[in-house]
């Protein structure tokens, strides 16, 4: 029913209103409201409500540290120890974003990313680990988790990477560099980009970035891995040593997400991966939390 046309959407919206104020006068007399319907008033109507997170670990220690961590920014915290624990209060309460550990005995953090992912879509997930494993490897690529942070979690990156997620802004069309030898990637980047409103040029090297950059400085860098005499980290590592192209964010694009590259890119301070061949959506997806986060940075 929701999926229906504008008049429809119009006509939900107003029955769940009414279904929320019969609920506060007289709760006996209905069944209890949906979650969707809960989600709805608490993120759309009360604006000035805590934002609800839900953190899982099953060390104590490290549960409790997180926690104070999110307390301290405002938020409102619940804690699981585990992942099933995670899941019955997700059915339960309204949560705005889940912060899970990878690693949990029983049910990892990924398994709970892929149950939670399709049951409750309005829900941010955010994973952090210790160390990039097996599965680790792919945590930069993959589309459905929102986030990641590595312990011990910073609180300075914990604050950027919560404001961006919970307190997103429409993010308009943004300055990008694209570096890519191959003609029909560029070709693809330039579509899918500048159709979401994003002013993009195409360099073939590293040479033409660095030219491209001069004439005027870009909101983004998106740069393959694999490219003939300057690779993709040689240029990410010089422009990390330049004044002026230092605090520019980077997005990898590379068809290897093996433990070495990863953590290589995390040491150049690498805001992202997107995986060969490159998803349109997943595309401009991390590129609208890049340039999302970084505004917020600069205000």
């Amino acid at each position: 029913m929701g999926a229906g046309n504008g008049k429809t959407a119009r006509f939900q919206k107003v029955s769940n209103l009414h279904i929320f104020f019969l609920h506060i006068l007289n709760p006996s007399r209905i069944l209890p409201f949906p979650r969707k319907l809960t989600a709805r008033f608490v993120a759309g109507v009360s604006e000035g409500i805590k934002k609800n997170i839900l953190i899982v670990d099953d060390e104590t220690e490290v549960l409790r540290t997180i926690s104070q961590l999110v307390e301290h920014e405002g938020y409102c915290v619940i804690e699981a120890s585990g992942a099933a624990e995670a899941m019955d209060i997700l059915s339960r309460e309204y949560v705005d974003l889940v912060m899970t550990d990878l690693m949990m005995p029983g049910i990892t953090g990924w398994q709970l990313l892929d149950e939670c992912k399709p049951r409750f879509t309005d829900t941010k997930v955010v994973v952090f680990t210790g160390y990039i494993d097996s599965q680790g490897e792919s945590l930069l690529v993959d589309r459905k988790a929102d986030g990641f942070l590595t312990k011990p979690v910073h609180l300075a990156k914990l604050r950027e990477l919560l404001a961006a997620l919970l307190h997103e802004e429409e993010v308009l069309g943004g300055r990008i560099i694209a570096v890519d030898d191959e003609p029909i990637t560029l070709m693809m980047f330039e579509v899918t980009l500048a159709e979401a409103g994003h002013d993009v040029r195409l360099c073939a090297s590293a040479l033409e970035a660095f030219e491209a950059e001069k004439a005027d400085p870009p909101d983004l860098f998106l740069i393959d891995l694999m490219m003939p005499d300057i690779d993709g980290f040689e240029l990410c590592k010089q422009l990390r040593d330049l004044d002026s192209t230092r605090h520019i964010p980077i997005i990898i694009v590379t068809g290897h997400t093996d433990r070495a590259t990863v953590l290589r890119a995390l040491d150049l301070g690498i805001q992202g991966f997107i995986a060969k061949p490159h998803q349109p959506e997943a595309l401009l997806d991390k590129v609208r939390k890049t340039l999302a986060q970084t505004r917020r940075e600069e205000n």
